[in-house]
């Protein structure tokens, strides 16, 4: 990928709630976003594991609080798979913030979602990637020994 694609392309974002109206409004003010589209919609977390497993979202918007299993038990699979796709818990309650931090959420927003809160938190996972992709571009620029790649070329007068 390259630097434009960053800043043009899409983040792919898959959400999940098992609340119909939920996953549509989240839906709606995502979709507000310019650099965002959404990839997948799933109503139970088993659903969403496979979803995960073949969309591959850039990054999930989660609720805590589903029948069966729960948000924090689809992160644990995740985790599992090693599937390393940052998670965003969004859920009316307040009192899973300290645990969605102790399982490295990028992100937790309240029910109903403030839409400059949810601006916030896509600009931030998109500087994010900006410059997670120039540090790696840089890497790939910078021989092993430290030193800046450099290609020899033979000419008439010289290397």
């Amino acid at each position: 990928m390259n630097a434009n694609h960053y800043q043009t392309n899409d983040i792919r974002v898959l959400i999940v709630d098992d609340e119909e109206r939920a996953r549509e409004l989240l839906e709606i003010l995502l979709l507000r976003i310019h650099c965002v589209s959404v990839c997948g919609k799933a109503s139970s977390a088993d659903e969403a594991l496979n979803m995960v497993m073949t969309t591959r979202p850039d990054l999930v918007f989660l609720d805590v609080q589903m029948p069966e299993k729960n948000g924090f038990q689809l992160v644990d699979y995740l985790h599992k798979y090693m599937v390393d796709t940052p998670v965003v818990f969004v859920t009316a309650h307040a009192e899973f913030a300290i645990p969605a931090l102790k399982v490295s959420a990028f992100d937790y927003l309240l029910k109903p979602v403030i839409m400059e809160q949810l601006e916030e938190t896509i600009h931030r996972f998109r500087a994010g990637r900006i410059k997670q992709f120039r540090e790696k571009k840089q890497e790939k620029e910078t021989a092993p020994d430290g030193k800046k790649a450099r290609l020899k070329f033979n000419t008439r007068t010289g290397y």
